[in-house]
């Protein structure tokens, strides 16, 4: 299941960020966070392990032009002189709350079951 999100992920990084390039940075990102948001509440929806396979493979390709789009976004509205900044507190942000976001997580799936959670998010 893990490795169904993270196929979907890296197949569409490109993708994304091509439609960045074409469509525009705003419009993207707006459909990735729709998609994303979609499939997140599917995820928790999911009636086996087929279904969860496809929903986790579609949440990863629809989340997989986050990251471009972002650097697409840097390079066009930010200064070249804070762009590494830019850069270092997206990429620090993403990671920091995946690690504080943990605790949290464990106790809501104790609280609530796992399947709740996906609604939640």
């Amino acid at each position: 299941v893990l490795s169904a999100f993270a196929l979907g992920y890296a197949l569409f990084q490109v993708p994304g960020g091509a439609l960045g390039d074409k469509y525009g940075v705003r419009k993207v990102m707006t459909g990735i966070m729709v998609l994303w948001s979609i499939f997140t509440s599917l995820t928790g929806a999911a009636w086996n392990y087929i279904s969860m396979l496809c929903f986790r493979f579609i949440f990863g390709a629809g989340e997989a032009g986050a990251f471009p789009n972002i650097s697409r976004a840097a390079f066009s509205w930010i200064p070249t002189k804070e762009r590494g900044a830019f850069q270092g507190i997206n990429f620090s942000g993403s990671r920091l709350g995946a690690a504080f976001a943990l605790p949290l997580v464990a106790y809501l799936i104790d609280s609530w079951g796992w399947r709740n959670i996906f609604y939640f998010f």
